[in-house]
């Protein structure tokens, strides 16, 4: 934990370029490692595979590319590049969304629903 926050801390940009894998055939289903990285204020790049697209909305707290289009995941770091206006709207709305949606006792609730405790 205490690596992952210092490279949190560090970053400007948190990027991930999901896709259906071709062994695998499978795709990222959540991405925790999103939502850490919007609760550290980071704005995202990452592609429109699986269930990221219900975590990062386009020109809301981040940048949306397609699926293994890596000249359009280029693109988006040069979006940003030296734009600190759009990184800090990405990152204040990334954040406010994981404080909306993903909060502590958030999941708990939602884990007592499924769990038929509520």
């Amino acid at each position: 934990w205490e690596e992952a926050s210092c490279l949190y801390k560090n970053a400007d940009i948190y990027t991930m370029h999901n896709c259906l894998g071709s062994i695998s055939r499978q795709e990222e289903a959540f991405g925790v490692s999103l939502i850490e990285a919007m609760s550290y204020g980071l704005p995202i790049v990452t592609a429109d595979s699986g269930a990221i697209l219900e975590t990062v909305i386009n020109d809301f707290n981040g940048i949306v590319v397609q699926s293994f289009n890596t000249e359009q995941h280029a693109d988006a770091f040069m979006q940003l590049q030296n734009k600190n206006q759009l990184m800090e709207k990405y990152g204040r709305n990334g954040l406010n969304y994981v404080i909306k949606n993903h909060s502590l006792n958030k999941e708990e609730h939602s884990l007592r629903e499924i769990l038929g405790l509520v």
